[in-house]
C-alpha cells in the first residue's frame, strides 16, 4: 500500500493506492472516492459494547468501513470527519 497526504493543513485527504486484496479501515463517513475495483463492507469493531464505549466515551463512530481491493488494484481517498490536518505515524 502507498499512500501519501493530499492538501496538507485544514482539508487533508489521504490518497491510498492498494495493491490487489490489501484492504484499509476507516470510521464510517472518512470515504471521499474509491475506484470500481475497491468494494465497501461495514462492521463494528471489537463487538458491541467496545463499539458502544468508544462512540460515547471517545466520540468516533460506531461503525468502521473496510475498503477492499478484491477486483485488482484499486485508489481510495479518506478524509477527517471534522477539517483538520491528518499525521501519518509509523507504527512498529
Amino acid at each position: 500500500m502507498n499512500y501519501e497526504v493530499l492538501y496538507p493543513g485544514s482539508n487533508a485527504l489521504i490518497h491510498a493506492e492498494l495493491e490487489p486484496y490489501e484492504e484499509l479501515k476507516a470510521e464510517s463517513g472518512a470515504l471521499v472516492s474509491r475506484t470500481a475495483s475497491v468494494s465497501v463492507s461495514g462492521s463494528l469493531h471489537g463487538g458491541l459494547w467496545r463499539s458502544m464505549k468508544r462512540a460515547f466515551l471517545g466520540g468516533e463512530s460506531l461503525f468502521f468501513q473496510t475498503l477492499k481491493a478484491d477486483k485488482g488494484e484499486g485508489t481510495v481517498l479518506v478524509a477527517p470527519a471534522v477539517p483538520g490536518d491528518v499525521k501519518i505515524l509509523p507504527l512498529t
